[in-house]
C-alpha cells in the first residue's frame, strides 16, 4: 500500500553482521575439526564462544536500540574486521597467531563497546545499563590489546578478556534495564534463524572443499548428508523456532544459551556431514585430523537436539512434550553412536542408525506442532 512506511524486524545492517558468519563458520568450525587432538583446540574454541557471544550482544543491543546510522556502520564495520583478524590469528600454528588471535579479538570488542557508548546517547532510561556494558567491554579491549602488543602472555589474555567483556554483559547488563524493556520476539526469531541457517551451509561449504581438497565425492554419502540436514531443519525451523524466544528477561537468557548449544552442534555437525559426502583421501586425513574421525558424527548431532529441547522446553505447559521427544532423540542417537563406535561398526550401520533416529523425531513431533505453523 502507498504512503505506508514499513519497518522490518531485521535491518540490512544487521544482515551484514550476519553475512560475516559465511566465512566465519567456515574458519572456526572447519579449523577446529582439521586440528583436532592439537594445542590449538582450546583457542578455536574460546574463540566460537566469543564469537557467537559478540554476535548476540549485537543482537540483543539491536534488539533494545534497532540503530543504523552511520556511527551503527562504522562500528559494525569495524567489528567484523576484528572478527577476520582474530579467525586468521587461529587458523596456523605461527608464533604470531596468538598476538593475532587477541589484536582481533581486542578491535571486535572495542567496536561493540562504542557501539554501547553511542546507544547510551538515545535513551536516558537504559543510560546506566549501557554504560556498564560499553565499561566491561572496553576493558576487555584494553587487555586484548596489552596481550597484543606488550610481552604479557597473551594466551592467559585470550582466555580472560571475554569473560570480562561477556559475563558481565549477560548477567548484569539486562538486571539495570528499565522495568518496562520490550523484548522484540519477533526479531530474536529472525537473526537467530539465520544464523542456525548460515551454520547449517557450512556442511555444505565443506563438501565442496573437501572435494577440491582431493576426495572422491560419494553419492550414497551426499544423500546421507542431504537427509541428515533436511531433518536438522525440519526440527529447528519446523518445531523449535516457531515457538520464538521467551517472554522474560530470564527465559530469554536462556534460550541464547541453548542456541549456543546448537550452534556448536549444528556446526560441528557440518565437518562430519562433509566427510559422509566427499571422504578425504588417508593422506590428507593424517594431515587434518578430522574431528569426524574422533567424535561420532550422531553425539555431535545430539548435542544440537540438546539445544533444540532447551530451547523449546523453556516455554512450558503444551510445548513439554515436544521437548521430550528432541530430549529423547538425543540421547538416543548419541549413546548409540558410543556404542556403534565401540563395535567399530561400519559407516553404513552407523548413517542408517542417525537417519532413522532422526526421522522418527520428526515423526513424533509432527503431531504436536503448533497451529498456523508451516507444515512442509
Amino acid at each position: 500500500m502507498t504512503g505506508r512506511h514499513h519497518t522490518p524486524s531485521v535491518s540490512w545492517l544487521e544482515l551484514l553482521q550476519d553475512l560475516v558468519f559465511v566465512v566465519l563458520a567456515l574458519s572456526l568450525f572447519s579449523g577446529l575439526h582439521l586440528a583436532w587432538g592439537s594445542s590449538w583446540v582450546a583457542w578455536y574454541a574460546i574463540a566460537i564462544v566469543y564469537v557467537y557471544g559478540t554476535w548476540v550482544a549485537w543482537v540483543l543491543l539491536n534488539n533494545r536500540f534497532p540503530l543504523q546510522g552511520t556511527a551503527s556502520q562504522l562500528f559494525s564495520l569495524a567489528w567484523i574486521t576484528g572478527l577476520l583478524i582474530a579467525a586468521t590469528g587461529t587458523l596456523w600454528s605461527n608464533a604470531t597467531s596468538s598476538d593475532t588471535l587477541a589484536g582481533g579479538m581486542a578491535v571486535s570488542i572495542a567496536a561493540l563497546g562504542g557501539q554501547y557508548v553511542w546507544a547510551a546517547r538515545t535513551d536516558a532510561s537504559a543510560r546506566r545499563a549501557t554504560w556498564l556494558a560499553a565499561g566491561f567491554s572496553l576493558l576487555a579491549a584494553l587487555l586484548l590489546a596489552l596481550g597484543a602488543l606488550t610481552p604479557i602472555t597473551s594466551d592467559v589474555v585470550i582466555a580472560v578478556a571475554p569473560a570480562v567483556a561477556l559475563v558481565p554483559l549477560f548477567a548484569v547488563y539486562p538486571r539495570f534495564l528499565p522495568a518496562g524493556a520490550v523484548i522484540r520476539a519477533d526479531h530474536l526469531r529472525e537473526r537467530f534463524g539465520q544464523l542456525v541457517l548460515i551454520v547449517m551451509g557450512d556442511a555444505l561449504l565443506e563438501t565442496v572443499l573437501n572435494v577440491e581438497r582431493g576426495s572422491a565425492l560419494s553419492l550414497p554419502g551426499l544423500l546421507f548428508a542431504v537427509l541428515v540436514l533436511l531433518l536438522v531443519w525440519r526440527a529447528y525451523f519446523l518445531h523449535v523456532l516457531p515457538i520464538g524466544p521467551p517472554t522474560s528477561l530470564r527465559g530469554m537468557q536462556s534460550w541464547v544459551l541453548a542456541h549456543l548449544l546448537i550452534v556448536l552442534g549444528v556446526g560441528f555437525s557440518a565437518a562430519g556431514v562433509a566427510a559422509s559426502a566427499s571422504p578425504l583421501p588417508d593422506e590428507a586425513l593424517a594431515e587434518l585430523e578430522q574431528l569426524s574421525h574422533h567424535v561420532p558424527l550422531g553425539v555431535i548431532l545430539g548435542v544440537a537436539y540438546v539445544g533444540f529441547a532447551w530451547a523449546v522446553a523453556l516455554h512450558g505447559g503444551t510445548t513439554r512434550r515436544a521437548a521430550v521427544t528432541l530430549l529423547a532423540g538425543a540421547l538416543v542417537v548419541m549413546t548409540g553412536s558410543l556404542f556403534l563406535e565401540v563395535i567399530d561398526s561400519v559407516a553404513v550401520g552407523a548413517a542408517v542408525f542417525i537417519l532413522l533416529v532422526l526421522a522418527a523425531v520428526d515423526v513424533a513431533l509432527s503431531p504436536a506442532r503448533r497451529p498456523g505453523t508451516d507444515s512442509a
